[in-house]
């Protein structure tokens, strides 16, 4: 899957909302993409007009290129997302999780997952403490892998961000510290995975790390490492906390002070 040259944002009018813009135009500047900024009314003129006129204020203040601003009818956020993203070759979304805003849209976990389980490729989510100096002073992008099939679907996209972005691939697995049964297993998955990495033309530097709180070890991780972005599957051997994004990718999702990679699973 190439790499985008367009990102979709999506806002509801909210700061919150908005703390995706420095994200995205970072990211933008650093893989010589577009931005399509989209939002939506609940179809009534007066409504359209004011979020038309919210969207050219939020292009004069954006300091990356915009290729397109689009205003959707109706209150259906997931619909107007996808369809954005459906809307020219090589696009992906680039959204907060966070925000509540004028025009109907709530940019929390719930649409947020929506967004991913409808997209066929990786979609970039900034949580709460997601920080634009992350990606400018970023030294490697972390690949988090659990042993399982679908959390190796994310290797060959994080590949692809990786010489995207001129960063070696840092790939870690995180194990609980009692899990002795299993002790010589994080090993094969990593020298697999690095080997993987490798085969794709970029420097793996693989890490195991002991903890009982997988998401908390791979915040503090990021936060070490100077992550530009973690990579990651909608689910992990720890089950599903919500519908669409597992447990552990909540955690770090509100935490990471980075972006994050979300890939859907193959099977998905």
């Amino acid at each position: 899957m190439p790499i985008p040259k367009t990102l979709v944002v999506p806002l509801d009018g909210s700061r919150f909302a908005e703390q995706i813009l420095p994200v995205a135009s970072t990211i933008a500047e650093q893989l010589d993409a577009d931005l399509v900024l989209v939002t939506a009314t609940w179809d009534e003129q007066d409504d359209r007009d004011a979020a038309a006129t919210y969207l050219r204020r939020v292009e004069t203040e954006t300091s990356a290129r915009i290729l397109d601003t689009i205003v959707a009818d109706g209150p259906a956020p997931i619909a107007a997302i996808t369809a954005a993203a459906r809307g020219g070759p090589d696009r992906t979304v680039c959204m907060t999780t966070h925000g509540r805003g004028r025009f109907r849209w709530a940019m929390i976990g719930s649409v947020a997952e929506g967004v991913v389980s409808q997209s066929v490729v990786p979609v970039v989510l900034a949580g709460p403490r997601c920080r634009t100096e992350s990606l400018q002073a970023a030294a490697r992008v972390v690949i988090c892998v659990d042993g399982t099939d679908a959390s190796l679907s994310v290797v060959p996209h994080a590949c692809e961000w990786a010489r995207a972005l001129h960063r070696d691939i840092e790939v870690v697995f995180v194990g609980h510290p009692l899990d002795v049964d299993g002790a010589a297993h994080p090993d094969m998955v990593l020298g697999a995975v690095a080997e993987q990495v490798d085969c794709e033309g970029v420097a793996a530097h693989p890490l195991l790390l002991r903890s009982t709180h997988p998401a908390g070890a791979l915040v503090d991780l990021a936060e070490e490492a100077s992550a530009a972005l973690l990579a990651m599957t909608t689910h992990t051997r720890g089950g599903l906390a919500r519908v669409a994004l597992g447990s552990v990718t909540m955690g770090v999702l509100n935490s990471a002070p980075c972006p994050v990679l979300v890939v859907r699973p193959r099977e998905s």
